[in-house]
């Protein structure tokens, strides 16, 4: 696999446009509410340097999706967007969904808890292949 014939402008755009999807994810307006009923964790109290990293984290792991996106949907040849929903939906069932389920259960955590976290990048998965493959 390599990088050549890769729109770094549609990986910048789809990185962007996930870390504004994750943010309003994750804000009052959707689950954070619901996340600190079942974590007890407020991410809002948590120190600086612990959020700083967190977001760190988030920020270089979410470019590192995408550009591994961009790279198996090129690999692949992907040009339909029913094609790359396709691709996204197994992506997701097959890596995000299914490696969550044994560190949610042992979290002691509830297959709602697990369908709202892996839900997010569901919808991650399938907003940046259909920009990766349309705007190719």
């Amino acid at each position: 696999m390599t990088l050549q014939g890769l729109n770094f402008w549609a990986i910048l755009a789809v990185w962007v446009i996930e870390m504004v999807i994750g943010s309003i994810w994750n804000s009052p307006l959707g689950f954070q509410k619901f996340w600190l009923r079942q974590t007890g964790i407020d991410i809002t109290k948590l120190p600086t340097a612990q959020s700083n990293r967190a977001m760190l984290g988030v920020t270089i792991g979410t470019l590192i999706q995408v550009l591994v996106l961009a790279v198996l949907l090129n690999a692949m040849g992907v040009t339909s967007v029913m094609t790359a929903i396709g691709v996204a939906c197994l992506l997701w069932i097959g890596f995000a969904a299914s490696s969550s389920i044994g560190p949610t259960l042992f979290a002691k955590q509830s297959w709602t808890f697990l369908a709202v976290n892996t839900g997010l990048y569901l919808i991650l998965y399938i907003v940046g292949a259909i920009i990766l493959t349309v705007w190719h």
